[in-house]
């Protein structure tokens, strides 16, 4: 008579919900070997890339945003030039639509920013004015 093969019995170290678990000292190696190497792959995945314009494009967009608040709150009224360039405000009425404006307001003006009037305001003017001789 011949025996029947006996199947293999799973033993309880090999059914252990723990047994392909690896230990906190595999796991510690995996993440001190992690470093500059992933980040070529972390950009060869779509979602990494998008994740990375997407976020380019909100800094450059509030950067924007900032930069257009700035110039338009550096715009100033009459009586808030005049008292900026120390003069009456009659004085800023008089020589507003003059051509030397800018080069007179920018010899008065504490930082040198030359001033036009546009639009019911005085604005700075960004290109650097060079005072003539004549003025």
């Amino acid at each position: 008579m011949t025996q029947s093969p006996v199947p293999d019995i799973p033993t309880a170290e090999a059914t252990s919900p723990t047994a392909n678990v690896p230990d906190s000292s595999a796991i510690a190696e995996r993440s001190t070997n992690r470093g500059d190497d992933d980040l070529p792959d972390l950009l060869q995945r779509p979602e990494a890339v998008i994740l990375i314009l997407v976020t380019f494009a909100v800094f450059v967009w509030q950067l924007y945003l900032s930069l257009i608040e700035e110039r338009e709150s550096a715009n100033l009224s009459g009586s808030q030039l005049s008292r900026r360039l120390g003069v009456d405000r009659s004085t800023i009425s008089r020589r507003k639509s003059r051509r030397d404006f800018s080069i007179w307001s920018q010899k008065l003006d504490p930082d040198g920013i030359a001033w036009s009037y546009q639009d019911g305001l005085f604005v700075p003017q960004v290109a650097e004015l060079k005072p003539t001789e004549s003025s």
